[in-house]
C-alpha cells in the first residue's frame, strides 16, 4: 500500500539559486527546523548520485532517534534533478522525486514522494505535505538571504 504526494512552489529567482538550496547539505538543517533533527548528516557540500547515509533522526527535535537511511538514486544537476529512496522507524520506503524548472517568472520547485509505511500509510500524506510545505518560509529566507549577499546558515 503505497500513497503518492505532490507538493510545488513558485519562485520569482533564478532556479539554479532553489536547486542548490535544496542539494546542499547546510540548508537541509534550516528547512527541517521544527519538523525534524538530523544526526549524521554530512558536512556542507552538495547532494550526488550515489550518496548513501545512515543518521538518526528525530521528530520535532526531541523524539528519541531512530535510524534512518537515505540512498540518491540519481542526481541530475544540469536538469535540476534528483531521486532518493529512503527508509527508517516506521516508513518502509519513502521514494522522493525532486525538481527545479524554469518558468517565466523564475521557477517551479515539485517535490513528489511515494511513502510505504505499512498501516500508518493512509496517515502519511498528511506528514508529507506538512513537512515539505513547512520548508517553504525557511527557503524563502535563505532565498532572501542570498539575494542580499548574507550568510543563510
Amino acid at each position: 500500500m503505497r500513497r503518492r504526494v505532490v507538493v510545488t512552489f513558485d519562485y520569482a529567482c533564478d532556479p539554479g539559486l532553489v536547486w542548490d538550496i535544496n542539494t546542499r547539505f547546510d540548508s537541509f538543517g534550516r528547512l527541517m527546523t521544527g519538523v525534524a533533527t538530523f544526526e549524521g548528516m554530512p558536512e556542507a557540500r552538495q547532494l550526488a548520485r550515489g550518496d548513501v547515509f545512515d543518521v538518526r533522526v528525530r521528530l520535532f527535535g526531541w523524539m528519541p532517534a531512530m535510524p534512518y537511511r537515505m540512498e540518491v538514486v540519481d542526481c541530475d544537476h544540469a536538469a535540476r534533478r534528483f531521486c532518493s529512496v529512503e527508509f527508517g522507524g516506521s516508513i518502509r520506503q519513502w521514494a522522493h522525486v525532486s525538481e527545479v524548472v524554469e518558468t517565466p517568472e523564475g521557477c517551479r520547485f515539485t517535490d513528489s514522494v511515494t511513502v510505504d509505511a505499512g498501516l500508518a500509510t493512509p496517515l502519511m500524506p498528511f506528514w508529507v505535505r506538512n513537512v515539505h510545505r513547512s520548508r517553504h518560509a525557511p527557503r524563502l529566507e535563505i532565498i532572501a538571504k542570498r539575494r542580499a549577499g548574507l550568510p543563510s546558515g
